[in-house]
């Protein structure tokens, strides 16, 4: 009966008690409030690649502006006074002669004629 006891006991677990003491009881202090934290702006990498985008994109803007309004700009071509290239004259060839021409048929039409008499 006392083993039973023993081992009851053993298995219920017996907290330690409170200290008396004659003054007040011992209160662990409060720990202080921290501060509110404030909020902050994320610093993304998303955002600094598009702002550098951007600048890039107004960067070439600019200059395609500045590549037509110079363009734009009139320069006239000097006047040549002397071919810098010389074409050679074509030569005149005098007009052709047209010939009659005599064509078989007319040959064979006779002969043809000659044939149905006979």
């Amino acid at each position: 009966m006392q083993k039973k006891l023993e081992e009851e006991r053993a298995r219920v677990p017996k907290a330690t008690p409170y200290p008396y003491t004659t003054d007040y009881p011992v209160i662990p202090p409060k720990p202080e409030p921290k501060q509110c934290t404030k909020p902050e702006p994320f610093q993304l990498e998303s955002l600094v690649r598009h702002e550098e985008e951007i600048q890039r994109e107004m960067e070439e803007r600019r200059r395609l502006e500045k590549e037509e309004a110079q363009m734009r700009i009139f320069k006239a071509q000097p006047i040549l006074k002397e071919d810098p290239l010389p074409v050679p004259e074509k030569e005149r060839k005098p007009l052709t002669q047209v010939e009659e021409f005599a064509l078989h048929v007319d040959h064979r039409a006779v002969d043809r004629a000659e044939f149905d008499k006979k």
